[in-house]
């Protein structure tokens, strides 16, 4: 009866184990970001890059942003961002699930037919080794505001590029405008 008592006592232990030691990465993550930046900028250093405001604000500028809204009278940054990660989920189970439909059913028809087995097993072989990051790329936009998401994308690697400095809040506000489709 002790040893079942015992059990108990070890899972928790176990589960403050496993959060203390979270909460010591994440704050060795914090203490690396932060002193990056501040070496960064004190030594005016620019390798690989310009630190600033811009190019890396403090953690808890980044934290603030979350709970405010990008646009006036809008929703919350951190539920706009909840919206979209809910519909990338979606859209990868409906991916899924059509790829693994089709996968089957061509695996199907190609294990009963030797002379499309004996065709098409080389090609499927050849295209295994070839990671899903190779190929994510080349899909395009499929709607107009992803597109326009695309282009804010391209516009904040430009600018940064070029080395404008241009504050974090207003460049964040017209990425999401041109998100949700405002002009």
């Amino acid at each position: 009866m002790t040893h079942a008592r015992a059990r108990p006592r070890g899972k928790a232990t176990a589960a403050l184990a496993r959060i203390g030691t979270l909460l010591l990465v994440l704050l060795a993550l914090w203490g690396l970001w932060e002193g990056y930046r501040w070496l960064w900028i004190e030594t005016g250093w620019t390798k690989p890059f310009v630190v600033n405001d811009t190019t890396l604000p403090h953690l808890h500028d980044i934290v603030g942003a979350l709970f405010e809204s990008p646009q006036e009278g809008g929703p919350l940054l951190i539920d706009l961002l909840f919206h979209y990660a809910l519909f990338t989920a979606k859209e990868a189970v409906v991916g899924f699930a059509i790829g693994a439909t089709i996968g089957f059913l061509l695996g199907a028809v190609i294990a009963r037919f030797q002379m499309l087995q004996r065709g098409l097993m080389p090609y499927v072989v050849a295209s295994q080794p070839i990671p899903i990051l190779a190929i994510a790329p080349i899909k395009k936009p499929a709607t107009k505001a992803s597109h326009r998401a695309d282009l804010g994308r391209k516009a904040i690697a430009n600018l940064r590029k070029q080395g404008l400095d241009v504050k974090w809040q207003e460049l964040r506000k017209s990425v999401v405008k041109l998100k949700l489709g405002g002009e």
